[in-house]
Order: C-alpha cells, then structure tokens, then sequence
C-alpha cells in the first residue's frame, strides 16, 4: 500500500496492528511497525501519518517504532 502511496490505508491497517502489539507483547510485530513507520517518513506530515504516530504514543509504541 506504501508503494502504491496509498497512504490512508496504509496508516489504517497499521493503527489496527498498533493495537494488537499494545496487547500483545510481540517484539516480531513491533520491530515490523517500526520498520514499516520508517517507510512513512516521506509522508509525516499527512494527517494519517500523525494520527498514527499518535495511536502509537497512546499504546506506548512511538519512541519504540520510530527511533533506532
């Protein structure tokens, strides 16, 4: 979806997997989220990319996900 720059949905599937690594402490899926954020950069001034780094600090994901 992020080749295809379908950022919307990209960022809505994501926030459905933020919720599931908030509950489940997967560091697999989590190391995934990061990378897959990482590939959003291009776009973080969207809003759908900003509500998802929201949702990621929410479940505290973001310092997880977006630093290295």
């Amino acid at each position: 979806m992020i080749l295809a720059k379908e950022i919307p949905e990209a960022t809505g599937r994501l926030t459905e997997a933020a919720g599931l690594a908030a509950k489940h402490s997967s560091a697999r899926l989590t190391d995934q989220l990061r990378r897959v954020r990482a590939r959003l950069e291009p776009w973080a001034r969207d809003c759908h990319v900003r509500r998802l780094d929201e949702t990621l600090r929410f479940h505290g994901l973001k310092a997880q996900v977006i630093s290295d």
